[in-house]
């Protein structure tokens, strides 16, 4: 008899989808008649609308020039020759120098001897944030984890994530997703046909376009993989069906984070499946030998995260829920919108937790209760559960893993020194960004991880 997989949040709580709608002459003495006569030529010429165009294309570059050049004598020889004045010189970084040029005086430089090409020179920002589109609001978990303010929010990963699920919203504007598997016989494409994975996706990377909420990491390539019907079930060899397609292809696409918003029943033997012949253990080691971080939910039964599989591995960054209502810490935010049970800064009632150390070492708490996300069709639904937690993770490892400077600590690390330096970033936050059930305040001898971190 085959065993499901199912996803772990449809059971917790059921809260009613919402929809939102998704701008006169003056006399100069002692000047002779003539030069009066060419002065106004010349004022006429300037003020030419052509000529104010011209002066207008002249933009911003920089000339990277062939190594060992002379940057200062090429700077001057070009210039002189381009009608253009070098404004800075690069000798060590690169060989180069930056200038405001004209699309004829980009062409013409392009072609001379010694210079190996031209680069629009772009506006640079800090690049933790930037501001938040009009018609976008930010959910209170993405907030919460300070991936963004009312007004801000983060800019795209460099990297790529998976995300495993249902599937997710192909046809999405609101996603930059690209159709990557289907494990399920019926389904051609990966597109989602349940809601959840592209709920997930939404958290992830929901893009700052003014269309509804924006995700941690907005405008992450996401790549959606089809492992689960539209029930949220599926079987063991349609899971490691999309492991599979991971490993296979994470290199060629840049994939470093996958997210498993799933669960099943199952302990770990702690040696990647070959003592207690775990196909699925033996295949998430199998991804994170490919340099791949496995992001998994930790299970909605209010038990010891050790019974549910995938999060029990300790290859896996677990992940845990929290209720969080303002998007703030100090837990003055009261109730949560669609559950009047869980309460603010709070570990969910719900969700699985550490017992032993070993377990702790790699458990994580982000929001999980009343998630807004993106859902088919563009509508925002909120939902709860540890898979509505999990995805805030998995984006703000994908941000650590960036190599443009978006946060950049993971890069270059191996999937488990990442995990141990993400778990060290978290445990470095100050305790008034905690909450009751993280390692500083355990509720009865469980612990829920420290709450991520997805600032800069």
């Amino acid at each position: 008899m085959e065993e499901e997989t199912r996803v772990s949040d449809h059971s917790v709580h059921r809260c009613r989808a919402t929809r939102v709608r998704h701008v006169g002459e003056r006399a100069v003495g002692g000047v002779p008649r003539i030069a009066l006569a060419v002065l106004a030529m010349v004022a006429a010429t300037v003020a030419t609308p052509a000529t104010a165009r011209a002066a207008e294309a002249a933009e911003g570059y920089v000339v990277v020039l062939d190594a060992d050049r002379d940057v200062v004598g090429d700077a001057f020889r070009l210039g002189r020759t381009g009608g253009f004045l070098a404004e800075d010189h690069y000798d060590t970084a690169l060989a180069g120098f930056a200038a405001m040029l004209t699309p004829r005086q980009v062409a013409r430089i392009e072609h001379s001897p010694g210079v190996a090409f031209v680069s629009r020179d772009i506006r640079i920002a800090t690049a933790s944030l930037t501001n938040l589109a009009p018609g976008e609001s930010v959910p209170t978990g993405v907030r919460r984890i300070a991936a963004a303010t009312n007004t801000q929010v983060r800019l795209a990963a460099d990297v790529g994530v998976a995300v495993i699920d249902t599937g997710v919203d192909l046809e999405s504007p609101d996603l930059r997703v690209r159709d990557g598997t289907s494990c399920i016989q019926k389904s051609k494409t990966a597109n989602d046909d349940s809601g959840h994975g592209t709920h997930v996706a939404g958290t992830i990377g929901a893009q700052n376009s003014g269309s509804g909420t924006v995700g941690v990491a907005p405008g992450t390539q996401l790549y959606a993989v089809k492992v689960l019907d539209s029930s949220g079930a599926g079987r063991l060899r349609d899971l490691i069906c999309g492991l599979d397609w991971v490993a296979r292809n994470a290199a060629r696409f840049g994939i470093r984070v996958v997210n498993l918003s799933l669960t099943a029943p199952g302990s770990s033997d702690r040696n990647c499946g070959r003592d207690n012949r775990d196909a699925l253990h033996r295949a998430i080691c199998g991804v994170v030998a490919r340099n791949v971080v496995v992001v998994a939910a930790a299970g909605n039964g209010s038990s010891d995260v050790a019974t549910s599989v995938p999060a029990a591995y300790p290859e896996v960054l677990a992940v845990s829920a929290i209720a969080d209502s303002d998007g703030s810490p100090g837990g003055e935010g009261g109730q949560t919108s669609c559950a009047a049970i869980e309460r603010d800064d709070t570990a969910a009632t719900f969700s699985n937790f550490a017992v032993s150390v070993a377990e702790a070492n790699h458990i994580i708490a982000a929001p999980g209760v009343c998630v807004a996300s993106t859902t088919i069709g563009g509508e925002i639904r909120v939902a709860s559960g540890t898979s509505f937690a999990s995805p805030h993770v998995t984006a703000a490892v994908a941000l650590c893993h960036s190599t443009g400077g978006v946060q950049g600590r993971c890069a270059g690390l191996t999937p488990l020194a990442a995990i141990r330096e993400f778990m060290r970033i978290a445990a470095e936050r100050p305790s008034t960004f905690g909450f009751d059930g993280d390692p500083g305040r355990p509720a009865f001898g469980r612990t829920y991880g420290y709450l991520v971190y997805g600032g800069p």
